[in-house]
Order: C-alpha cells, then structure tokens, then sequence
C-alpha cells in the first residue's frame, strides 16, 4: 500500500484515473495547483488531495515535499480545460530524493543542494520527444552539474506506442545510454539501471 503518490503533470501517463481509483483511502495524493477539477471525483471517497504549485512544500508522513518547477506543459491535453503547472519534486527525510518530473534542460538545478538520489527522466515513448523532455545526453549533463551521490533513469522502456516498429534506440535504450554518457562526463554520481520489478536499497 502506498503512503504518498505524487503526480507531476495530468499528461494520461501520469495521471491515469483508472490506476488512481485503485490506491487506499488512507493514501495522500500530491499533485499541482488545479488539479482537482479532474482528481476531485477520485478523492471524494477515497486519497486526501493536496494541491501544490512550484515553491510551495508539505510535510506529510514524517517528509517533507517541495513542489519544483518543470519545463513541460503541465494541460492534461491541448486546449483541455483540465490545467495545472507540471512539477517536479524534492523529497527531504532521513535522505534527500529530486524527480524532476517530464521535463527539458530549463531547471534551477543551483537551488537543489545535496541530493542522495536523482530519479532522472532519460526517454520518452515516440519518434520524437519534442519540446519538454530530456534524451539521454541531456539528461546525464542534468545530473552531472546537479551531481547526486546516486541516479536511477526513469521514463524510458515502458510504453511501445502501438505501430511503431523496431525501432528499440527510441524504447528499451535510453537508460543504459544516461549510464554510459555519465559515465563519459566523468561524474562521480552512481547511476543504477533498473529493470521492471527490480529495486535498490541505499546503504
């Protein structure tokens, strides 16, 4: 069961209602400012809904949250009603986490301060990322200035749109290439590629 669940934007990927509707009543769900005309109905009977916008922060099951800015486009889709801020997220406990959520190279990554644990966005899952997303490169140059002790790439080899053929540089590479360009850059941060249902413990 979880504690907390945090959404960075109300793009489907991120925030889909029916996987929502599943989580305990006792869940405390984190999302941006606006987000309550499309949760409220998920929330009535179920997960208290905090709303925050960038710079705003909550402390919630002995953590605290920070609500960071991201270069996305937070509307669940063009033109849609549904609109609010894409996040990214700092959590701060016994460790310090940063998700930056979707986003471009446009972070204030000076405003971070020590990390433990980077959870980076490396991929996407079309031909073409478009504006609002980090590739490997870019997202390894994030991490070597912002500098975590530990990296896992996240957004990348989960989703094949339907008709799109071999083309697994676009799916399934984009997480051990962030390790190899890391690893070019010369960081010291640790980069951890995870496959699904596999986990890292931090010592």
């Amino acid at each position: 069961m979880a504690d907390l669940v945090l959404i960075s934007h109300l793009h489907a990927d991120h925030a889909h209602l029916p996987s929502l509707r599943r989580i305990s009543a006792s869940t405390v769900l984190i999302a941006p400012t606006g987000s309550r005309r499309l949760l409220g109905p998920i929330t009535a009977r179920g997960p208290n809904l905090c709303e925050l916008s960038p710079g705003q922060s909550v402390d919630v099951r002995g953590l605290r949250i920070v609500a960071l800015a991201a270069d996305h486009d937070g509307r669940r889709l063009p033109g849609s009603f549904h609109r609010a801020p894409a996040l990214g997220f700092l959590i701060e406990g016994s460790r310090r986490c940063w998700y930056p959520g979707d986003t471009g190279p446009r972070l204030a990554l000076d405003r971070l301060g020590r990390i433990d644990m980077a959870l980076v966005p490396v991929g996407g899952w079309g031909p073409s990322l478009g504006a609002g997303h980090l590739d490997a490169r870019q997202a390894a140059a994030v991490v070597c200035h912002a500098s975590p002790e530990h990296a896992v790439p996240v957004h990348w080899g989960t989703w094949w749109p339907v008709g799109l053929r071999d083309r697994p540089d676009l799916i399934d590479s984009p997480g051990p290439e962030f390790a190899e360009q890391v690893s070019r850059l010369g960081c010291s941060t640790s980069v951890h590629v995870l496959r699904h249902a596999e986990s890292l413990t931090l010592n």
